[in-house]
């Protein structure tokens, strides 16, 4: 199922808070995996590989994600910067953190908000609706708390309007007000400012001019914003569930997404589910402690690219029932067809002779039920002895032959 979009409340889009692109990227999608469920559930759960998928990362480590998911949950954020909320300030004031509590159960995320937090962004009295397919698009760390803020200023109802932030406002919103490099207005500028503005005005459903007001000579003291809203961008749903095959090969063998993907680009459907079954049956024989200590997803790319399925024995032997069995099916269906072309007389000189040199193994059959319609066990007895009498034109195939032809369409 997709999620295409996140309520999120106005004083959480106003905070100030020193999060890389992908942590943004992820608080928003991990409010909209919570947000239907937020009102009537402590805690959510969402997997890595989902999370890294909604996100547009670029990035298949597991490892990469757990440390800054976790380096989200420890910072302080500031939320209600500029008293969005001031009905409920003191309330925003008292929450520093972005999660109450965040846990790792293989490659689930479980998280939680605070019960207080929790019940003002589950109703919230001022929101934006944010598309999560916009923010995968950004590739600036600061564009993100940019267009948030002033998609938030723009509001639901209107299609234009102006916004003034002092410099320091805007340093604050970005978190860099104690970064010596942006003490100087013209790496704000440059850095942070024009590259924003950029994205913004090229993904997004607004468009953002800026005008930079001056006051005592040529020192920058506040930025004029005005927005427009735009209607013609195109706003897709973001995926971030995969396909069972995918979702196998993520979960069990910890095999990232995109990897995944890949394989079933690269391998048919059959030899991927082969390979799994071929590294479950063997994994399976050994002990726990000696499972948790295997990398799954290598020893399952092993089997892939070198083969192991094709060549190993056991496989072989069940192919080559699976082959016996496909053929003496054809042979029956055949015998079957060749005896409906007989006259009475000959099938009857058949039954007879079937009848006269009955094996033990069908005897017991034939005495139960003599009927060849209504006992499937003999009737494949007297079409096995048939087979041997009917089938000996030329053009039937032996099973050399049947296994030679079926060699050689796996091929094609």
């Amino acid at each position: 199922m997709g999620m295409d979009h996140v309520i999120k409340h106005s004083s959480v889009v106003q905070m100030a808070a020193d999060l890389t692109l992908n942590q943004r990227r992820s608080y928003n999608v991990m409010l909209a995996n919570a947000f239907p469920n937020l009102s009537v559930q402590d805690s959510h759960t969402i997997s890595i590989a989902d999370l890294l998928r909604a996100i547009g990362s670029n990035t298949d480590n597991f490892r990469y994600a757990r440390e800054f998911l976790l380096d989200m949950y420890r910072k302080d954020v500031v939320f209600n910067l500029f008293d969005r909320d001031k009905e409920h300030a003191e309330m925003w004031r008292v929450h520093s953190h972005l999660f109450a509590d965040l846990a790792f159960h293989g490659n689930l995320v479980e998280y939680s908000y605070s019960p207080k937090l929790r019940k003002y962004i589950a109703s919230p009295n001022f929101y934006i609706k944010l598309h999560l397919s916009i923010q995968q698009k950004f590739n600036c760390q600061y564009t993100i708390p940019i267009y948030e803020f002033l998609l938030d200023m723009l509001g639901a109802k209107r299609d234009y309007c102006t916004v003034k932030l002092t410099v320091g406002d805007f340093k604050n919103m970005n978190s860099v007000q104690d970064i010596t490099l942006y003490e100087q207005f013209k790496y704000v500028n440059s850095r942070i400012l024009k590259p924003a503005l950029k994205e913004i005005n090229a993904h997004s459903e607004i468009s953002v001019g800026s005008e930079l007001i001056k006051k005592g000579g040529n020192r920058v003291t506040d930025i004029k914003f005005t927005v427009k809203r735009n209607n013609l961008v195109k706003l897709d749903s973001v995926q971030t569930t995969c396909t069972p095959l995918q979702q196998e090969m993520v979960n069990y063998f910890n095999v990232p997404p995109s990897t995944a993907s890949n394989w079933i680009k690269k391998h048919p459907e059959e030899d991927i589910r082969k390979a799994i079954q071929y590294v479950k049956d063997r994994v399976g024989k050994k002990k726990p402690i000696e499972r948790k200590q295997m990398n799954l997803g290598g020893y399952l790319r092993t089997v892939l690219e070198q083969g192991y399925v094709k060549n190993d024995p056991l496989i072989q032997s069940r192919k080559q029932k699976q082959l016996q069995k496909e053929f003496i099916e054809k042979r029956l269906q055949r015998t079957a067809v060749l005896y409906a072309e007989l006259n009475e007389e000959q099938q009857q000189i058949h039954w007879e002779k079937f009848i006269k040199n009955l094996s033990v193994q069908y005897l017991v059959d034939y005495e139960i039920d003599p009927n060849i319609e209504t006992n499937p066990r003999l009737k494949d007895g007297y079409l096995s002895f048939l087979s041997d009498i009917l089938l000996r034109d030329p053009t039937d195939l032996s099973f050399e032959e049947f296994q030679k032809q079926q060699a050689d369409a796996e091929l094609r």
